[in-house]
């Protein structure tokens, strides 16, 4: 398991994730140039619940079928049912061990509170916070990468994670929690969203654009109160611009 930070986690403190089955579609896509080069994939489900394990598989299959790039995937389970079982130490000796890439990109879907990302089950589980985060990530320093949260509150870690060559987004603002994390969707509404906006040809800006309008407007259309509502975040760090305005 992950460093034991444990903390009063309740139900009622990872309820705001649960919701129906119904889940956002996207918006058309937009034409811009292609992109070629390996892209480096490390898709995490923290939490033993199936539903971040489709999560991660959905977003490693969107992304291969939107770039032109060659995708390396390593996908984790917390659990070792939806991919390779995952901790602190093997996630950590995952990414110093990682081979040379163009970009890297790091999506993880799990619960969040606004300390960090919990990683476990109902019976065991971690808190993840950004130090922790910043530990398992600091061999991609100097390096292109991309890092997407799917998670509660997930918009607090940003500060602390930000990096001149890193991109991050997440699923939600710092006190915000996402929608739908419940066994009964196929995906987080975050992630539907964002394997949607993954087009061929679609910038990472674009892709980012897309999947927040499409979870605001789904999660207002399911009557979620405009100050409740998750409001994804992004961060561009200064040397990923570029990055950021070109298709994947």
């Amino acid at each position: 398991m992950f460093r034991r930070l444990f903390l009063g986690l309740s139900l009622l403190a990872l309820a705001g994730c649960v919701t129906p089955q119904d889940t956002p579609t996207s918006a058309p896509a937009s034409s811009t140039g292609s992109s070629t080069g390996t892209i480096n994939v490390t898709a995490s489900a923290l939490w033993d619940d199936a539903v971040f394990d489709r999560d991660t598989r959905a977003v490693v299959r969107a992304l291969d079928q939107a770039s032109d790039a060659r995708i390396a995937p390593t996908v984790f389970a917390i659990d070792g049912k939806g991919g390779k079982l995952v901790n602190f130490e093997i996630m950590a000796a995952h990414y110093k061990s990682l081979p040379a890439a163009d970009l890297y990109v790091s999506f993880i879907t799990t619960h969040g509170l606004p300390q960090g990302l919990v990683a476990g089950n109902d019976e065991d589980y971690a808190l993840v916070d950004a130090r922790a985060l910043n530990q398992i990530f600091q061999p991609l320093n100097g390096k292109p990468h991309v890092i997407i949260l799917q998670a509660c509150y997930s918009g607090a870690l940003i500060p602390a994670l930000q990096n001149p060559d890193r991109i991050i987004m997440t699923a939600a603002a710092s006190n915000r929690t996402s929608f739908g994390c419940s066994n009964d969707n196929t995906n987080t509404w975050y992630t539907k969203a964002l394997r949607e906006a993954f087009v061929q040809d679609r910038a990472l800006r674009d892709i980012y654009q897309t999947t927040r309008a499409n979870v605001l407007a789904f999660e207002t259309a399911q009557g979620i109160p405009v100050a409740k509502q998750s409001n994804p975040q992004a961060n561009v760090g200064r040397n990923m611009r570029t990055v950021w305005a070109s298709p994947l």
